[in-house]
């Protein structure tokens, strides 16, 4: 299982389209990851060293998973936690979700 530490953008930049699945108890769902992105400083002008955004598609159409750390699993990238947060619904009615590492 990999340490959150060790995650990283261009880690995840080459998984854009791939399914993660995740594997809580309570929950399960596959998410799309469908971007992956360093995040700027407050000013706009530059990158935040090692600050990074991914956003997930859900697959789930009637259930919105809740704000937490979720068990993850990748077939290529194992298993690790990460903290996740619903941000909106797409168009096609699933939802979009996002996690931030800084």
């Amino acid at each position: 299982m990999h340490d959150v530490a060790d995650l990283s953008l261009a880690l995840f930049e080459s998984h854009i389209g791939d399914t993660f699945q995740v594997c809580d108890p309570h929950y399960r769902e596959d998410l799309t990851l469908i971007e992956a992105h360093a995040m700027t400083d407050a000013s706009g002008m530059g990158r935040k060293a090692g600050c990074f955004t991914l956003v997930f598609a859900g697959s789930n159409l009637h259930e919105v998973m809740q704000q937490g750390i979720r068990h993850f699993r990748h077939e290529l990238l194992g298993e690790f936690d990460m903290a996740i947060t619903p941000n909106a619904r797409l168009p096609e009615g699933t939802i979009r979700y996002s996690a931030i590492f800084h």
